[in-house]
């Protein structure tokens, strides 16, 4: 039900790097996480050599469990040390990583979610500050049973996104219908 991988990389120019990935399956669900971490000669945003060594790394991973027979929980992860770690050793060409948590479930027409989010630029000019947390996003769905002259629905979604520089940004919308 469970397994760890160590992955040793070595480079004949950006030097040495230790992999691990960790997967198991729970009695309510999965993860699977995968990480590394380096020794490295120092560099700026752009890859310029900077004097003296540093830890760099990054951890990517995602896991999905049942809280029962209607709702579920989860989380995806993508972060790294520095704008050009995945790039240097080469797990990933990206240029922005989501990292996601999340809870939602469904009852027959009905569905209710709530996420949260958040971003890393890896571009030489993001800045972190601008970057948004999105907390939370929810969304509700609801759909009335089917009778003979119709039904009534609602949809309602609520946002707020969150900067340490800028703009912050508060939504709330509905829409009701009768079908």
């Amino acid at each position: 039900s469970m397994d760890l991988t160590l992955t040793p990389i070595i480079t004949t120019s950006d030097g040495e790097a230790l992999n691990a990935e960790i997967r198991q399956r729970t009695s309510n669900g999965r993860y699977d996480i995968d990480g590394s971490l380096a020794r490295t000669d120092r560099v700026d945003s752009n890859g310029n050599a900077l004097p003296g060594q540093e830890w760099r790394g990054h951890v990517e991973g995602y896991g999905r469990f049942n809280l029962g027979p209607e709702w579920q929980t989860g989380f995806d992860v993508f972060r790294s040390s520095d704008p050009t770690y995945l790039r240097q050793f080469r797990f990933s060409s990206l240029d922005t990583l989501t990292s996601r948590a999340f809870i939602q479930g469904e009852n027959g027409r009905d569905y209710a979610a709530a996420n949260a989010y958040a971003f890393q630029g890896l571009l030489a000019g993001d800045s972190a500050g601008v970057l948004p947390y999105v907390l939370p996003a929810l969304d509700y769905s609801y759909a009335g049973i089917p009778g003979r002259t119709g039904y009534f629905s609602l949809d309602a979604n609520a946002l707020s996104i969150y900067r340490t520089q800028g703009l912050d940004t508060r939504r709330l919308s509905t829409t009701a219908a009768w079908n």
